[in-house]
C-alpha cells in the first residue's frame, strides 16, 4: 500500500486518512460524530467552559479512533487491546452522537455488528465477537447515552 493511500497532505501537514474498509454509512456517521465535537470544542473556547472543553475533545478523540484517524494504524494488525480500544470509542461516539438528535431516549442502540465492523479489518469472526462483546460487558449500564469516557 502506497503513503498515499494511508495518508493526504493538507496546508503542508500530513494526516492519516480514514479507514476504507468502514462501510459508507457508518463513516459518513462517523464524521458527523466529529464535526459536531469539533463545533462543540470551538463553542466551549468561546464560553470560555473549561469543563464542556474537556468533553468536546474527549468526543473529537473518540471519533477520530473510531474511524481509525488515531491510535494503531489502520493497515497493520490489530491486535486484541488496539481492537478494544477502537470499539469502545466507536461505541462512544456513536451513542453520543445519536443521543444528540434524539429528542427523547436513543431510538437506535448502537449494534454489535456496526462495532464489528469497525474492529473487523478480516480478522477471524470468532476474535471480532469476543473483543466487541467485551467492550459491550466493559461499556455497562448507560453505555449508550453516549456520555461515558474510558
Amino acid at each position: 500500500m502506497k503513503d498515499s493511500e494511508r495518508y493526504f497532505v493538507s496546508h503542508g501537514r500530513r494526516w492519516r486518512r480514514t479507514d476504507p474498509a468502514i462501510p459508507e454509512a457508518l463513516r459518513e456517521e462517523l464524521v458527523r460524530a466529529l464535526m459536531a465535537a469539533r463545533r462543540a470544542v470551538k463553542a466551549a473556547k468561546r464560553a470560555d467552559d473549561p469543563n464542556a472543553l474537556r468533553l468536546a475533545r474527549h468526543a473529537v478523540h473518540d471519533a477520530k479512533v473510531a474511524l481509525g484517524e488515531r491510535g494503531r494504524a489502520w493497515w497493520e494488525p490489530l491486535d486484541a487491546e488496539a481492537a478494544r480500544l477502537r470499539g469502545a470509542a466507536a461505541l462512544r461516539a456513536l451513542a453520543r452522537h445519536r443521543r444528540s438528535l434524539a429528542e427523547g431516549p436513543v431510538e437506535e442502540d448502537v449494534r454489535s455488528e456496526e462495532l464489528a465492523m469497525i474492529v473487523a479489518q478480516g480478522e477471524d469472526p470468532d476474535a471480532v465477537a469476543s473483543i466487541v462483546s467485551r467492550v459491550l460487558d466493559e461499556a455497562g449500564p448507560g453505555a449508550q447515552d453516549g456520555r461515558g469516557h474510558a
